[in-house]
């Protein structure tokens, strides 16, 4: 997309590459990429690993197996998953967590959209809840974030009665263990993903995860505006429909299943076309093209709150480069790039404190909570709109285009 891209490319001569949960990688790109992944090996002598519990089907994109570097390990079942067609509302939801609290200490409830976990966290707040409530979605504040989840852990270490309701962030790069969880049908990966939350490290009973459709109370299944892919859809029902209950034991099989499955019925082997006629000369079949969907609606709005919502080295950074306080950092950051009146690893800083201090929302939710600052970064007008609470997702749910947002 950009010529510094093509820069980095270097770095890569002699790399060992990790890609962590290849399976989320586009379907119909999956191939493309394996291919290129293989070139790039041969070209600049790079090592790959692939870090996942079942690795999609690869010959047609690497033409030789994969070498497996762990041994066979069967243990205790962690968690068994249970699978229920009948569709829950968010009221519904509220209702299973304050059921389940009397017998649980950890629970979390996790939907497929931000307007969808406020509704739920609204009721639980709502309702006679001895446990401590706490939302968590991707349109918080990094260091707001980092803080809810150090919490989260502290709470769940001392056993404190908690119950998280969020989004699939919770479901990579999140190390938390809940005893009972309580998901929103998404496709089956994500059930994979989720249930690795559930008595994560083997330290309690068998946990339990509950997966059953949501939809909202107008009847709208809010499964279909993230997870867009029928092939998915349909083949992560057929398979839960088959399977209602199964344990940790049978997840690794029935996910090569799941993904054999939407291989068969979708060849995505004509991506493969696009790079013969890129290798004959027509680079442009290959622009645009990215292994993980992206959404280009999306702008970074800048919250100008109190060092509180940053972590600690960004409270020493703005120190330095904005003592008069966050919103100074956008008259540095417009300065640096027109005039370039700072060095290179300057900007840099600036450029990374600065994004300490945003949260990534639809356009059409920042055309009606900020304005526009530069094509991709706009200001938040009142600053009281971003809660200690929620973040912006209170500000952001009372727009539709909110339920873009994951």
């Amino acid at each position: 997309r950009r010529a510094q891209e093509s820069v980095r490319a270097r770095a890569l001569h002699r790399a060992f590459v990790v890609i962590d949960e290849p399976q989320i990688i586009d379907v119909g790109l999956w191939n493309l990429f394996l291919q290129a992944l293989r070139a790039a090996c041969a070209e600049w002598q790079a090592q790959v690993l692939f870090n996942t519990a079942t690795l999609p089907p690869i010959a047609g994109g690497l033409q030789e197996p994969c070498t497996p570097l762990n041994d066979e390990v069967h243990g205790q079942p962690r968690y068994q998953i249970r699978f229920s067609p009948t569709p829950i509302t968010a009221d519904q939801a509220a209702e299973w967590a304050l059921r389940h609290s009397h017998s649980h200490q950890a629970l979390a409830v996790v939907v497929n959209t931000v307007a969808d976990a406020v509704e739920v966290y609204r009721h639980l707040r709502a309702a006679d809840l001895e446990h401590q409530c706490t939302l968590l979605t991707a349109i918080m504040l990094p260091g707001h974030k980092r803080a809810r989840i150090q919490e989260i852990r502290q709470r769940l270490e001392h056993n404190q009665p908690t119950v998280v309701v969020c989004t699939q962030m919770l479901e990579a790069g999140v190390d938390l263990s809940f005893e009972r969880i309580l998901r929103a049908l998404p496709v089956f990966p994500a059930v994979a993903q989720v249930a690795g939350r559930a008595n994560r490290h083997g330290e309690g009973q068998t946990g339990i995860v509950e997966v059953c459709p949501y939809h909202r109370s107008n009847g709208k299944d809010s499964r279909l505006l993230v997870y867009r892919d029928e092939t998915s859809r349909r083949q992560t029902d057929a398979l839960l429909s088959e399977h209602h209950s199964f344990s940790e034991s049978s997840v690794a099989s029935l996910l090569g299943t799941y993904l054999s499955r939407c291989w068969q019925e979708n060849r995505y082997e004509a991506c493969l076309q696009r790079l013969e006629r890129a290798a004959r000369g027509l680079w442009s079949e290959l622009a645009g093209l990215e292994p993980f969907a992206h959404d280009y609606s999306r702008v970074e709005v800048f919250v100008p709150c109190g060092t509180e919502m940053v972590p600690r080295y960004a409270e020493r950074m703005l120190a330095d480069y904005a003592p008069e306080g966050p919103t100074q950092l956008l008259d540095l950051l417009s300065r640096s790039h027109r005039h370039g009146e700072h060095s290179f690893e300057d900007r840099k800083r600036i450029l990374a404190l600065v994004h300490c201090f945003t949260v990534p929302v639809p356009r059409q939710v920042a055309q009606q909570i900020a304005d526009p600052v530069n094509e991709w970064l706009w200001l938040l007008r009142k600053p009281e709109d971003y809660c200690p609470e929620m973040g912006l997702a209170a500000a952001g749910a009372e727009h539709e285009a909110t339920e873009v947002i994951i």
